[in-house]
């Protein structure tokens, strides 16, 4: 189907419909969207290093960011065409090879540019930027969606055009220190947050991913030094990730990533393109959970680009510390709680103690399907609609709150939720304490430092040192609206006493529940777990607090064409 009149309706139908794309046979039209859309954010790079850049433009020198933007930065952007082409061209040469998951073969180098809206306002007109329906647009749906506006009391002009410190101090009592939790682990005021505090807010962040440390240094350098040069502004700061991933066995399939406190992660993420839907069905049963979804779940049309075919994406960034001892610690203590004499409990009670935290075994076994761990590759194949009450997994197990599928016999409620996903690219990170003491290094000796680290420690520490050195999540997510994606996930869902259940307030997400918002302020009750497998008799006990928000912003991913046109 060809488009010779460049008309918006035929790619707006390109993305809102339920199709599957087939990478094998891209007609024009979605070879244009992806050519000009940032990769990383329908399907995750899959590289072992990652460098995040935050920078500050000065505003005296707009003229000149914009150059640096367009001439610099916007030619080595990774589009979704390119990610896609690079991973088959990676395939193809494995398969010639005869290399499986247990080699290491290095991806090509990836790249993005993503703007805050403090970014957009000193770097555009700010009448340009109000008049946008990039800022906007979500505001009628946020007053149109009254599972926002009843449930939680999310304000209807709660939106990009907020700096995520602002959001975050609207939604927290940070200024009603309550004597129960001021001194608590996962207490910290947005002021104290070591990215995206209101002193120093960040206006952009460049993304680098890579396999090759060295590589990854290479790029880091010519962009900081280019920027440094040219006076452009600030380099605020930098994080580096790694993924943690069991090490694979001749001929094995690759594992899933390992994320905070030891868990398989990104095993659930909405599947956009068919190979992958395809290779998904192989080993799940898509009658019991479907993960098929529309680009318009994640993508919106990019309103400051003149090409019909240009779209976007909001992120959202978060640096999450996790504490393992804490978690450990509890654990211990919901163990004492399950059983008679925790010291006797054997590997699989204190292993199904830990799952019922998250709803998986640390392998990635829902315990909504199975009682223990299992080696079957079908992970996904469930949903909660015979367990309406918990006994398998609790109502209020992390990746349940943020994704209760099926759990209601309401079918619009369900496609409601399903709406509400979200596309997660995070990675783990670790802290490097010499570097971090140290504050006589440059921004770019501590990029260098972090990267280093993760290459010459890290990577060589088992899998067992890895997991308890973790020291938490760089959280990534991609969305068509962050209030009624991201914000609902995190407040009307995860932070909700309530959720799902209306009564009694006993369903806080262990994991990143916040313990007090503004509506809700006084010590939580103890969530109620089930003391065996498919058993109705529950046991009480306070999980929380494990998780501190260090720090974090919005932005969006502005189409490549738009970046290129800012070039003066």
């Amino acid at each position: 189907m060809n488009n010779p009149n460049n008309d918006q309706n035929y790619y707006d139908d390109l993305i809102n419909n339920n199709k599957l794309i087939d990478t094998c046979n891209l007609n024009s039209g979605y070879q244009q969207i992806l050519q000009d859309l940032q990769g990383g954010m329908l399907k995750n790079y899959g590289r072992q290093y990652s460098l995040y850049i935050f920078i500050q433009f000065d505003a005296e020198k707009i003229n000149e960011v914009k150059q640096w933007i367009g001439s610099e930065i916007a030619p080595h952007v990774t589009s979704t065409l390119k990610q896609l082409q690079d991973t088959e061209d990676y395939k193809e040469n494995c398969r010639q090879n005869n290399i499986d998951a247990s080699s290491t073969v290095y991806g090509e180098l990836c790249q993005n540019f993503f703007l805050s809206y403090q970014g957009y306002k000193v770097l555009l007109e700010e009448k340009e930027v109000k008049n946008s329906s990039l800022f906007t647009s979500s505001r009628k749906q946020q007053q149109d969606d009254v599972s926002v506006q009843d449930k939680v009391g999310i304000p209807s002009d709660r939106d990009f055009d907020q700096p995520m410190n602002e959001v975050w101090k609207d939604s927290y009592p940070f200024n009603e220190e309550k004597d129960w939790y001021k001194d608590a682990y996962w207490y910290n005021h947005p002021d104290k947050w070591e990215i995206g505090n209101a002193k120093n807010p960040v206006h952009a962040l460049i993304f680098l991913a890579h396999d090759c440390v060295e590589e990854l240094k290479d790029r880091a350098n010519t962009i900081i030094n280019e920027w440094k040069q040219n006076q452009l502004g600030k380099i605020l700061t930098c994080e580096a990730g790694y993924v943690v991933r069991e090490e694979c066995q001749p001929n094995d399939k690759k594992k899933p990533p390992i994320g905070p406190f030891g868990f398989a992660d990104g095993i659930s993420q909405p599947l956009f393109f068919k190979c992958d839907y395809d290779q998904y069905k192989d080993s799940n049963d898509v009658s019991q959970w479907n993960p098929q979804a529309s680009l318009n779940l994640v993508l919106v049309k990019d309103p400051l680009s003149q090409n019909p075919y240009s779209f976007g994406s909001y992120c959202v960034w978060q640096k999450l510390e996790t504490n393992y001892e804490l978690f450990q610690e509890k654990i211990d203590e919901l163990l004492g709680e399950l059983v008679d004499d925790p010291q006797k409990a054997d590997a699989l009670t204190i292993e199904r103690a830990n799952a019922l935290t998250i709803g998986r075994f640390k392998d990635g076994t829902p315990l909504a399907l199975c009682d223990q761990p299992n080696q079957n590759e079908d992970r996904d194949s469930f949903n909660y609609a015979d367990d309406p009450n918990g006994s398998k997994c609790p109502l209020h197990a992390h990746m349940r709150q943020v994704n209760p599928r099926r759990d209601n016999d309401n079918k619009e409620l369900e496609k409601n939720r399903k709406n509400k996903r979200i596309f997660r690219a995070g990675i783990t990170y670790f802290d490097d304490l010499t570097t971090q003491q140290n504050s006589q290094l440059s921004i770019l000796e501590r990029c260098f430092n972090q990267l280093d680290y993760l290459k010459n420690k890290v990577s060589h520490q088992s899998l067992e040192e890895q997991i308890k050195n973790i020291s938490g999540l760089l959280f990534v997510s991609f969305q068509r609206d962050i209030g009624l994606q991201f914000l609902e996930l995190q407040q009307a869902w995860a932070d909700d006493r309530k959720f799902p259940r209306t009564g009694k307030e006993q369903y806080l997400d262990p994991i990143i529940g916040h313990p007090a918002t503004k509506r809700v302020q006084d010590c939580p009750d103890p969530q109620q777990w089930p003391k065996q497998w498919d058993n109705d008799e529950q046991v009480d006990y306070s999980f929380y607090g494990c998780v501190k928000n260090k720090g974090g912003e919005f932005f969006f991913a502005p189409s490549i064409s738009f970046l290129k046109n800012l070039l003066p």
